[in-house]
């Protein structure tokens, strides 16, 4: 029996998505760099939608993102949701006009994890998680230092060495 393409490239990206959520939940912390660890699920959704479009973006991070949030028993829904921003996101950025391109491909990388990192720690510093310690400016530049730039670092490493062979696959 022949799957369609369209149904069979989801069942791809599911198992990437899948794959990899696991891997991230279980070997990236040995794989850390100053306190920052590659954020696979983040590049799978950002390649899948600058490469293959919107629908392919929001779908492996929608799925990326559920399997992280279940992995790492946060609420399910916030990365859900905050991934699929991030594959419909690249798949407005460039998409239309530099497809494929392998400079563009990790300038995107690199862009939005900035984007998703800077996002998360400005949340913080709106919103402290601990009442009566506040994030201050100090905090969100610490955390531009040890966290933000070299999760942009690893980043585009993983981009490079791991989905390479495995974006291939999906059509």
């Amino acid at each position: 029996m022949k799957i369609p393409g369209g149904i069979r490239s989801g069942l791809v990206l599911l198992a990437y998505a899948f794959v990899l959520a696991t891997v991230q939940a279980t070997v990236t912390g040995s794989l850390s760099f100053r306190s920052a660890a590659p954020d696979l699920a983040l590049v799978l959704a950002v390649l899948a939608g600058y490469r293959y479009g919107s629908r392919e973006g929001a779908l492996a991070g929608l799925a990326a993102g559920f399997f992280r949030d279940y992995y790492t028993g946060q609420v399910l829904g916030v990365g859900m949701l905050s991934l699929m921003y991030m594959g419909l996101l690249a798949s407005v950025l460039f998409h239309r006009w530099l497809r494929k391109n392998l400079l563009v491909e990790l300038l995107q990388v690199a862009l939005l994890t900035l984007v998703f990192q800077a996002g998360l720690h400005l949340l913080l510093f709106l919103f402290p998680p601990l009442a009566g310690v506040p994030f201050t400016g100090d905090d969100l530049l610490l955390a531009l230092r040890l966290r933000i730039l070299p999760s942009v670092l690893l980043n585009l490493a993983a981009a490079r060495s791991v989905f390479e062979a495995a974006m291939s696959n999906v059509t």
